[in-house]
This record gives C-alpha cells, structure tokens and sequence, in this order.
C-alpha cells in the first residue's frame, strides 16, 4: 500500500548517488573539482532528484478521501450552502452508486447567477446590485449547470502530470476515479501546492 504524504513534516529532497552520478554524466568529462563544479553538480543533481520526487509521488498519496460531492439532483442553492458550511469552491457531482456526473465550481455558479460566459466578481456584483440577478435561479438542479466533461486521473497518476493538468486545464481539482467513473478521491490545487511546499 502507498504511504500517504504527511503535510506536516518537512522534507529534505534526498539526493542519491544515482542523482549524483547522472548529473555528473550529464557533464560528458571528467571533472576536476573546485567549488564551482561541485556548485554545478549539485544543481544539476537537485533538479533530477526534483523530477524523481514529482514522477514517484501519486495521486492516492495526496488526495482527500471520502470525497465531499454534491448529486445531481440538488439544488444550486443548497449546493451553494454544501459548498459555504464545508469552505470548498467546488465539488464533484455524484449520483448514489458514487459514479462522477460532473463537477460543480463557483465558476459554475456565478456563471448562472452573472449571466456571463466567465463571470467576474465585479460583473456578478454588478448585476446583484443592480437588480438584475433573480434569485429564483438558484432553485434549479445543479446538473443543469454542473460542467460535464471533467479531467480525472487515477490513483497512480504522478504529482508532475496533475501539475500539469492543473495547469494547462486552468482547474482547481482533480477527482481520482477507478473502474470507470467511480470517484475514489479528489486532488485539488491546494492538495498539489501544500505537497510542493513540504520540499525544502
């Protein structure tokens, strides 16, 4: 079984001799070594053990299990209290065999109460001072405004491929599914971030 990470502890990103000797191979000479080349090598040695740590840290280290979600069902309006009680933005959308329908974020939500494509605080503020917000829409079952195509990954998937979804999707979390959609965790950006800052 995979050791879950501890968020409190501090760690040194251990270099090993593999690190040490690939970074040395990476020079293609021999070295006679002042403080410079070991400067130099130590760098190189660091940035290997770096990817090392990113590609063998996974998913089911980091993520938070069981997954607070919301059902499809659900008002966008209890939602939106689901999501306050809880202090999250954002939730899966799991219906009652835990299978993911979707993901509901505050996007999601300012975009019903906005009426804009990519609502900002001000448009949203804007249009609840000046009325023109209805507060009837909130009514409405969060699968009529939940997205539906959502990025997963497994229990396997490595810290530096949720990096990069996260970044090149311009997401907030990542549910972690099993046998199909069965959602068995969720990594969020903060998950990845606190992981990252545990490095020293």
């Amino acid at each position: 079984m995979t050791q879950k990470i501890r968020l409190n502890e501090r760690r040194d990103l251990a270099l090993d001799e593999q690190d040490i000797l690939e970074a040395m191979r990476d020079f293609g000479a021999y070295l006679d070594i002042s403080p410079d080349d070991f400067r130099a090598i130590y760098t190189k040695a660091y940035a290997i053990a770096h990817t090392r740590f990113l590609e063998e840290i996974c998913a089911d280290q980091v993520m938070s299990s069981p997954v607070l979600s919301v059902a499809p069902s659900m008002s966008v309006r209890a939602a939106i209290d689901f999501l306050d009680a809880q202090n999250i933005s954002g939730a899966p959308v799991l219906d009652g065999a835990g299978q993911l329908q979707g993901v509901l974020s505050e996007t999601d939500i300012a975009r019903l109460a906005g009426g804009s494509r990519r609502p900002s605080p001000m448009h949203l503020l804007r249009s609840v001072l000046s009325q023109t917000f209805d507060p009837a829409c909130l009514e409405v079952a969060v699968e009529t405004i939940m997205t539906r195509e959502v990025i997963c990954v497994s229990p396997q998937t490595s810290l530096a491929e949720m990096l990069s979804l996260v970044n090149s999707h311009d997401i907030n979390r990542l549910p972690v599914t099993e046998a199909g959609k069965r959602v068995v965790g969720l990594v969020s950006r903060t998950d990845l971030l606190n992981v990252l800052s545990t490095l020293r």
